[in-house]
Parts: structure tokens; C-alpha cells; sequence
């Protein structure tokens, strides 16, 4: 009886060797870089792809834990950035939470492009065990969006000036045609016109500094319910003029000081309240909220309207560039499918999160949160591409 458990112990582990066997077999096969390692970051697998692309050999860092100190090995420089994504120079989040958590990463000398997805292997507690680090080199497709990207760049502030101007000129030949109605009308459009040639071309250009990792900001303490107010307050004569009651709710709350860019959070709040009229119905109304969150140290500020609403089937896909509603499209065909593309990379890079709930012909509800502890800002500006 002894003999027959032991062989089926044998067979067992057998079995258990040949499956590894197979496994590994199959990580070698892969085109992409593959690392296993430890919740303790000890590397158990290396396959040939990631030998290739980081010019290690396996037997050089298998069994050894790395560390994200900047004075280890600089031979394990970019295999340390790949495991440790914020030391790399430029990190562009692209999943949003949960698992698998993918990234784009720039590395340096040499310069790589590398797409990571980070996923682990959990015990039936539920503890991490292993985690599974796949990455592939997207340097030469990235040099080609790139080389893109600095065309955009070119070319956007190329039209920016004579846009500035030919809107000015529109500005002057609105003044002095006071007496002359209808020649006025066609210089107030003509303005018009410059004016939403000028925002479409400033948001190509804050897109392209947004992926590259160099739209900036510049964090400070401000005091946020008077900011609001103010905003509000510049967008009422807009709201008058389109026959929309526009009003703001501070929820008895008379100040709230925070740190944050004020030019950014302004480009986000102005943008959503534009939205809000501009896609609004006659006779409407849109208000603007702040209430702080009562169970988290975050604010969090809201714009609902009443207007046309977006179809469910757009609503997943508002935050990527270029994307519109079919219905706003119809409103107003001459959009960029930036603004909120923008705006959710503003939030995420102030540690907060924005949402949209809408229902086709009753309205939208647009909001985002604002952390109260600057320790919850990222230290590191990082690109969303929201995929």
C-alpha cells in the first residue's frame, strides 16, 4: 500500500514538473518580454524576449531581489523602472484601476518605449504570490507618433498666431461697424468663427503636451468657493443670453482652501459649464455645486443641466480624444472631442477622479473630486490615454 501512495505522489509531482515545463515553454515563445517575480521583488523568470530587450542574461537576475534604490545596479536600471514605473522618466497610465494595470513607460540610455501590463497570481486568501509583468517595445511605432505629435505641435502654434489676429480684426470691425447692422452680423460671426478655430487649435496643442508628459502644472494653495463663484459669476451674461438659469451651491460652505492649479481647474470647470449651456434646452437650467466629502478628504464639485443628455452607448467613451456624442454632434458640429479628454487628465494629475451620469433627453451630471491632503497629489505628472 506504501509503494502504491508513493507512486501516485511521483506521478503527482511528475505532472506538476511537466505543466511548469510546458508553461515556460510557452513563455519563451512570446514576442514580449516576460518577468515572474516575488511580492518581496525576487525575479523567478526571465524569458528570451525580455533578455532581448533589456540586454540581460538570466542568470544575471534570476534569484535576486530588486530594489528601487538609484545607487543599485545600473545595469538593472531599466528592468528596475520596468518593475518600479514612477522611477521611469515619463509614465502614461493607461487602465484605469484594478488588475491587469497597464502603462506606457519611457526609458532612457538607450531610449525605450515599453507598454507594461503588471497582473499576479493570488493564493485562495487572496494574497498576491506572484505577480506576471508582461512588456513590449513600441520604441519604433512611438518614434513614428512622435514624429507626429511634433508636426501637431508645429503646426498648431503656427495657426495660433494668425488665428489671434484674424480674431482681432474680426473684434475691431465689430466696433466700428456700429451703424451698419448687417455688415456687423457678418463680423461677429466671422469673429465667432476665429474664436472656435483658435479653441480647437489650443486644445490639438494641450493634447499633444498632455501625451508627452509636459502640460505642467503649478500647484498652490487656493481658495476654492470664491474661484467657483468667480467662474460662475463670468459665465451668467452667456447663460442669460441663451435663455439659461445658471446658479451655484456652496452648500453653506463660505470657504474651502486647497492646493491645486488654478489655471488648470479653471480650463476643467470652464469647459464643463460650457458643455452644460451650450448642449442645454431653451428655458433650462445647469448649477454648480461644491460639497465636501464627508467620509474621505476630497471635494467634490459638480455640474448638472437639463439638456439633450448623451446616448448610453457614448457615455463609456467620452473621456478618449475625439470623442463625441452623435447627438452633440448635432448641436454643434464643429467640437474638437478634446475638452474632456483633457479635463479628466487635469483631475487624475490632481489625485482626484471625474465621472459623467446622463440620460438622453433629461440631462448630464458632470463631477469630479479635489484631495484636501496634498500628500494625495502625484508627485509625478503622468499621461491618461483613457483606452
Amino acid at each position: 500500500m506504501g509503494n502504491f501512495f508513493e507512486n501516485i505522489i511521483k506521478q503527482h509531482k511528475k505532472t506538476e514538473r511537466n505543466e511548469e515545463s510546458q508553461l515556460q515553454l510557452l513563455m519563451e515563445t512570446l514576442g514580449d518580454g516576460v518577468i515572474l517575480y516575488t511580492p518581496e521583488f525576487r525575479i523567478l523568470f526571465l524569458n528570451s524576449a525580455a533578455e532581448k530587450i533589456l540586454g540581460l542574461k538570466k542568470e544575471e537576475v534570476v534569484g535576486r531581489v530588486v530594489s528601487p534604490d538609484p545607487n543599485a545596479d545600473s545595469k538593472l536600471s531599466h528592468l528596475t523602472q520596468i518593475m518600479f514605473p514612477s522611477l521611469a522618466p515619463v509614465v502614461a497610465q493607461v487602465s484605469d484601476s484594478g488588475w491587469p494595470q497597464v502603462m506606457e513607460i519611457t526609458l532612457e540610455k538607450p531610449r525605450l518605449r515599453l507598454r507594461t501590463s503588471l497582473n499576479r497570481l493570488t493564493d485562495a486568501t487572496g494574497n498576491s504570490q506572484i505577480f506576471i509583468k508582461i512588456f513590449r517595445d513600441s520604441t519604433r511605432e512611438e518614434e513614428m507618433v512622435e514624429s507626429k505629435r511634433e508636426f501637431l505641435d508645429v503646426a498648431a502654434h503656427q495657426l495660433r498666431t494668425p488665428l489671434t489676429a484674424i480674431g482681432w480684426a474680426f473684434e475691431s470691425l465689430v466696433r466700428e461697424l456700429g451703424d451698419k447692422p448687417n455688415l456687423k452680423t457678418i463680423a461677429e460671426d466671422g469673429g465667432g468663427l476665429a474664436t472656435r478655430a483658435l479653441k480647437i487649435v489650443n486644445d490639438l496643442l494641450d493634447a499633444a503636451r498632455i501625451e508627452g508628459g509636459k502640460f505642467g502644472y503649478r500647484f498652490q494653495n487656493m481658495e476654492l468657493v470664491s474661484f467657483i463663484r468667480n467662474i460662475v459669476s463670468q459665465a451668467t451674461p452667456i447663460a442669460k443670453e441663451a435663455g439659461i438659469s445658471l446658479s451655484f451651491v456652496s452648500s453653506n460652505m463660505e470657504t474651502l482652501t486647497l492646493t491645486a492649479d488654478p489655471e488648470r481647474i479653471g480650463m476643467v470647470l470652464s469647459n464643463m459649464i460650457d458643455n452644460a449651456l451650450k448642449y442645454n434646452t431653451k428655458n433650462g437650467s445647469a448649477t454648480v455645486s461644491v460639497e465636501q466629502m464627508k467620509d474621505a478628504p476630497f471635494v467634490n464639485i459638480t455640474v448638472q443641466d437639463t439638456g439633450i443628455g448623451i446616448p448610453e452607448k457614448h457615455t463609456q467613451n467620452l473621456f478618449k480624444k475625439f470623442s463625441r456624442g452623435e447627438n452633440a454632434v448635432q448641436v454643434e458640429p464643429n467640437g474638437s472631442g478634446l475638452g474632456l479628454y483633457i479635463a479628466k487628465n487635469i483631475i487624475k494629475n490632481h489625485g482626484g477622479e471625474i465621472e459623467v451620469r446622463s440620460l438622453e433627453g433629461r440631462g448630464t451630471t458632470i463631477s469630479f473630486t479635489l484631495p484636501l491632503d496634498p500628500s494625495l497629489i502625484p508627485r509625478k505628472e503622468m499621461a491618461y490615454d483613457m483606452e
